[in-house]
Formats: C-alpha cells, sequence, structure tokens
C-alpha cells in the first residue's frame, strides 16, 4: 500500500528520473548495445525518445508500451523515420494496457517514462 509520504518521494523521484533521461542523452560501452523502453507514446515520450537516439550509437529502441494503439503506431512511425537504424521493435515488443508497461520494462536496460504522473511511481517501482 501506498501511503502520501511514500507516493510523494517516489513521485519526485519518478520526475527526476523523467526529467533525467529527457534532457540527457546517453551513451552505451562501445562493446555493448543498451536496449531502450518506451513507456508512454504521447508526444513526450516520442520527443524525449527522439533526443536520446540521437547519440551516435549504442542505444536502440526495442519495446513500447501505450494504453491506446493509434498513439503507438503513430509515435513508432516517426521514430522510424527518424532514427531507422536504432528502432527495432517488433510487434511482439509492443504492449497495450495498463500493465503492459511491465512487459515492455522486462526487455530494456534502460527505460523511458512519460506517461502521466500519476502512475509513475509502478512504473519506477517496477523498472
Amino acid at each position: 500500500m501506498i501511503n502520501r509520504r511514500s507516493f510523494l518521494a517516489t513521485t519526485s523521484v519518478a520526475t527526476l528520473a523523467t526529467v533525467s533521461a529527457a534532457t540527457h542523452e546517453f551513451a552505451a560501452p562501445s562493446d555493448k548495445e543498451l536496449k531502450l523502453a518506451l513507456v508512454g507514446c504521447g508526444g513526450r515520450g516520442t520527443g524525449a525518445t527522439n533526443q536520446n537516439l540521437n547519440t551516435e550509437k549504442g542505444l536502440k529502441l526495442v519495446a513500447m508500451a501505450d494504453i491506446s494503439r493509434e498513439r503507438m503506431d503513430k509515435s513508432l512511425e516517426i521514430l522510424k523515420k527518424q532514427h531507422p537504424a536504432q528502432v527495432d521493435v517488433s510487434l511482439g515488443n509492443q504492449f497495450i494496457g495498463f500493465d503492459a508497461y511491465k512487459e515492455a520494462i522486462a526487455q530494456a536496460d534502460l527505460v523511458l517514462i512519460a506517461s502521466p504522473q500519476g502512475f509513475h511511481p509502478y512504473h519506477l517501482e517496477e523498472a
């Protein structure tokens, strides 16, 4: 059960993690490719993923989760056009629904959480 104090602490950490992920570019060590999952495929999630895929190399989007198939399809289309070599999200790694984040997170080394803030504690705990 989440009480007010733990909710505030968790959402603060989740917000910092989201802002940090959105404003910093990640680069994998030269011998390893980092697998990225996107949770929340709206405009903010698509934009943050685009920014992070602008790294030199070593980062690949492999999984996505959202509650809307249409929003995910639009996001995936945009990201594939902008980063064809770094976007490899098979149909099996496209997860729809309120619990979809669990499946996407399990596929990745790094997670971008761009869902509504009320869901951040659950997504952060899973990550």
